[in-house]
């Protein structure tokens, strides 16, 4: 989880990001899918105003179940690229499947041919 921080945090310009479990609680921005930012129901627009000064939730997810969340604290003046926000989020998607499910077998393969039976 610690390599999983230090990436959100160079990426998304943070000054410092948690994570926690649990129940989630109150309404704090966060990221959404398509890169926007919303703020109680509105959209922020980061690359005008920079993120949030405030903790921003990144909720996690895996295999449609509620993992926990990244609490991330940005930089002043913070302004991390629509892509850099897509980026951050399938990456740390994909790094917690990899986690959960730990390391996947390699494929043997013996040959190209098939065997008829």
């Amino acid at each position: 989880m610690n390599r999983v921080r230090e990436q959100l945090v160079d990426v998304l310009e943070l000054q410092e990001c948690r994570l926690e479990y649990g129940s989630l609680i109150g309404h704090p921005p966060r990221p959404e899918p398509d890169g926007t930012v919303l703020v109680g129901h509105r959209s922020w627009d980061v690359e005008q105003w920079g993120l949030p000064r405030t903790d921003i939730e990144l909720r996690t997810f895996g295999n449609g179940q509620y993992y926990g969340r990244f609490m991330l604290l940005p930089k002043l003046e913070s302004r991390p690229s629509v892509e850099a926000r897509l980026i951050a989020e399938v990456d740390l998607s994909l790094r917690l499947m990899r986690l959960r499910d730990g390391p996947r077998p390699s494929s043997t393969r013996t040959s190209g041919r098939r065997h008829r039976t």
